[in-house]
């Protein structure tokens, strides 16, 4: 019967019916040092995940640390690897995790509104612009816009207004707020609006990280279902066809096409359905924003790995513990072997004593 990927110990939802015992090794925190095999088992409480209390934090710091980089056999182990779940599923968010912005999305805005002034008005017009200046407001007027247009309408405009037009005001707020002249706005703003829209809907405005394309591949090749679950808009299947990697996922969930976004359990629930697993333990969901693709996940009793790429780590420990503990399920040392630095850690942590092997996904139609 095939069980799927087995995920370690510490990215999967503990039980509650009783005390599993941790034996999955993994690194030390400090970078570079040795490994830690833990022996002693944990308390579990009713709502099935470890609680931040002082009992706890004591049983942790009994917890046996042995510096040798192996297994520990139990066979008398109640939590044996046969009675654990399978993940048979794994989703991805999209930007910050699978893909990131080509160059700057400053070069991306000042080029497209550049190339359209001086097509139509010439470089005397151009001149009037103060590119230097501007530069360095853009991407602070961006998310200013963004956020604020995201308030007003959410997931894009959903059931209110296209997306093209959602983006068309972020774009010329965006400008205006960052210093180009409004007689040149006027002008010019729905041709550069339609550029930058159609701009970012193409592998010219977004490249995937290095890691992904073998571990997407790899992933697609030991059986495991793949999709995307993602705060974007419409674009985003045209985005992974043109970047070469849509063929490899089942689905790709849109917040600007559902009508929900993350952290929301519909999405969750929704990617589960299309994945065709029975539960959330069953279904594992990669990403790089805490609030999205950790909570969310947390609250549904789905596994979870958090990509921290820019070594957000440091700055965000203060608030997502505190985010964390107010839901009664954080836990450091849980919250710390869930994180990754890149996708290539990841693929690290594909054991391949855990992936039983089963015909490769069908390609997407």
């Amino acid at each position: 019967m095939y069980r799927g990927f087995h995920f370690p110990r510490f990215m999967r939802r503990i039980r509650p019916e009783a005390t599993r015992r941790l034996s999955r090794k993994f690194s030390q925190f400090n970078n570079g040092g040795p490994m830690m095999t833990l022996t002693k088992p944990m308390p579990i409480y009713q709502d099935g995940y470890l609680r931040r209390s002082l009992e706890d934090r004591n049983a942790r710091l009994q917890l046996t640390a042995t510096f040798e980089a192996k297994e520990v056999e139990d066979s008398s182990n109640p939590w044996a690897e046969d009675d654990i779940g399978a993940i048979k599923a794994v989703t991805f968010d999209f930007t910050g995790t699978l893909a990131q912005v080509k160059g700057s999305t400053e070069e991306h805005y000042l080029d497209e509104l550049k190339a359209v002034v001086l097509a139509d008005y010439g470089h005397k017009t151009w001149a009037e612009v103060d590119e230097a200046s501007i530069r360095p407001r853009l991407l602070k007027a961006f998310y200013s816009a963004y956020k604020a247009r995201m308030r007003e309408l959410p997931n894009f405009g959903y059931g209110k207004i296209e997306s093209e037009e959602w983006w068309d005001w972020v774009i010329v707020e965006t400008f205006k707020s960052a210093g180009v002249p409004q007689t040149i706005l006027e002008r010019v703003h729905k041709r550069v609006g339609e550029r930058l829209y159609d701009r970012f809907a193409t592998n010219s405005a977004w490249e995937l990280y290095p890691e992904v394309p073998d571990l997407i591949r790899s992933l697609n090749s030991s059986g495991i279902i793949l999709g995307v679950v993602s705060n974007f808009d419409s674009r985003l299947e045209p985005i992974l066809e043109s970047l070469g990697i849509l063929k490899y996922f089942r689905f790709v969930l849109a917040s600007g096409e559902l009508g929900i976004e993350k952290p929301s359990a519909e999405i969750y629930e929704e990617a589960m359905k299309l994945a065709g697993c029975d539960t959330f333990e069953e279904i594992l969901h990669v990403g790089d924003t805490v609030k999205t693709d950790v909570l969310g996940p947390l609250d549904m009793g789905m596994p979870f790995i958090f990509v921290d790429r820019h070594n957000q780590d440091s700055p965000q420990l203060v608030p997502v513990e505190e985010l964390l503990k107010s839901r009664g399920v954080y836990d450091k040392l849980v919250m710390r072997t869930n994180t990754v630095a890149n996708l290539s850690e990841l693929a690290d942590q594909f054991d391949e004593t855990y992936i039983t092997h089963k015909e490769p996904q069908p390609p997407r139609e």
